[in-house]
C-alpha cells in the first residue's frame, strides 16, 4: 500500500511540475530560455510516462 501512496504522489508532482512549466516558458523564458525549458519539460514528461507504467504494475500485484 505504502508505495502505491508515494507512487500516485509522485505522479501528481511530476503533472503538477509539468503544468508550472508549460505556463511559465511563455510568459517568463525569452526564446534561448524556451529551448532550455522545453528540453526540461520533455524529460518530465518521460517521467510521468515511467511513473504510469509502474503505477499500472503496482495495481497488477
Amino acid at each position: 500500500m505504502e508505495c502505491k501512496c508515494s507512487l500516485r504522489q509522485e505522479v501528481l508532482s511530476v503533472t503538477h511540475l509539468g503544468n508550472i512549466i508549460e505556463r511559465t516558458k511563455t510568459e517568463v523564458f525569452g526564446v534561448k530560455g524556451l529551448a532550455f525549458v522545453q528540453e526540461l519539460y520533455e524529460q518530465l514528461e518521460i517521467q510521468l510516462i515511467v511513473a504510469k507504467i509502474l503505477k499500472q504494475l503496482f495495481e497488477l500485484t
